[in-house]
């Protein structure tokens, strides 16, 4: 809260949630707990073959990826059943999530049940996000940091036309800051 500028609190409080959130995006990560709901067109089964000492093995990848890890937790795995396209939840000792890996993963176990095709996304996974608390307390500095110069830009910036340069992403020194904490290739 800001003394004498009353009017600009709501707008503050608008402007450090979207600096959060331009960051995560910027990063590629959850920073605070949020829930998503990740849409899949299938389930996976990639079989993959290797000749070793003239014997012929298969091994399967049966995961499918979240995006904005860390993954805290799986809320449900819902998918739409092809035999009356029903939506219904998988039986939880079906899947398993990997809290271990960037991005999150959920592997999956025995067959998978027949999907739905007339949805784009037949399988529906909700899943809680995010690894440092709810109040940004426990935000690493750089993160803060990076959020608070987002914000400033954001802040001195109000309108979409500005005399001179236009700044719509990240500032370069938030960046540098976040570097080291930016997934690639996700």
């Amino acid at each position: 809260k800001m003394e004498g500028f009353d009017e600009d609190d709501d707008y503050l409080t608008l402007l450090i949630a979207a600096g959060r959130e331009k960051v995560e995006e910027y990063c590629k990560r959850s920073f605070v707990p949020t829930q998503y709901v990740f849409g899949f067109r299938g389930w996976p089964n990639f079989s993959r073959g290797w000749l070793s000492h003239g014997l012929f093995g298969v091994g399967f990848d049966r995961t499918l990826e979240l995006a904005r890890p860390p993954i805290n937790s799986i809320d449900s795995v819902k998918y739409y059943r092809s035999s009356d396209g029903t939506l219904v939840d998988l039986d939880a000792e079906r899947y398993k999530l990997d809290t271990t890996a960037l991005p999150g993963l959920v592997k999956l176990n025995g067959s998978m049940p027949s999907l739905d095709y007339d949805f784009y996304c037949p399988i529906q996974i909700t899943a809680t996000t995010g690894s440092w608390g709810t109040d940004n307390v426990n935000l690493p500095s750089r993160v803060k940091l990076a959020i608070l110069l987002t914000v400033a830009t954001f802040y001195e910036n109000r309108t979409n036309v500005v005399i001179g340069t236009i700044a719509t992403e990240v500032p370069d020194a938030a960046k540098s800051l976040l570097n080291s904490l930016k997934l690639r290739n996700m």
